[in-house]
């Protein structure tokens, strides 16, 4: 009885290459290390502390208080980018008319909206303090499309919000990759 239960404790102890498991993990494990390799990352991962050439920025936006402007703050100082006051002494990263906009593209037999696009349009552009233009005025314009069922109607709302929310952090990706890719000028 007593080799047995021995016997018992070291097959669950040992690990076999044959097992399906085993395989998946350690496919799981190469792909990861593939994926890592060939400069992939998750969404909103992608970027260093180094990356913005800009250690300071004045930051105006149309609504100072909406929730563009806080993506913007929160990635900004995510970034390591100091936000000031006034544009005085640090560049102004102006952010301006965003606008989304809902396109129909396909009904059904009733004539009922069955998918629609969501467009999400962003305007900025960045000064130095003394007035020179470092990025001309830009839009930036990213869509989603929406399949629509016309038996969850507060369903469908609520998915628009979560695409436009969601296209506001596409469109601040965008706009960080846009600072990213400018230099200074002096």
């Amino acid at each position: 009885m007593r080799s047995n239960a021995k016997h018992l404790r070291q097959k669950r102890t040992s690990v076999s290459l044959r097992s399906p498991m085993t395989w998946q993990a350690v496919s799981v494990g190469f792909l990861m290390v593939l994926l890592a390799g060939c400069g992939f990352h998750l969404r909103g991962h992608h970027l260093d502390s180094a990356a913005i050439p800009y250690p300071s920025l004045h930051l105006q936006a149309d609504s100072p208080y909406g929730h563009l402007t806080h993506l913007l703050e929160t990635q900004l100082k995510s970034q390591g980018v100091s936000l000031q006051a006034t544009g005085e002494l640090a560049p102004t990263l102006k952010v301006s008319a965003d606008e989304i906009e809902t396109q129909d593209l396909a009904y059904s037999a009733e004539g009922e909206v069955r998918r629609q696009r969501v467009n999400y349009q962003l305007n900025f552009s960045l000064t130095a303090p003394d007035g020179t233009s470092l990025i001309a005025n830009q839009t930036l314009s990213v869509f989603r499309d929406q399949l629509l069922n016309p038996d969850q109607s507060l369903g469908d709302e609520y998915e628009q919000k979560m695409i436009e929310k969601e296209l506001q952090q596409d469109a601040v990706q965008l706009l960080l990759f846009r600072l990213e890719a400018s230099k200074p000028k002096g």
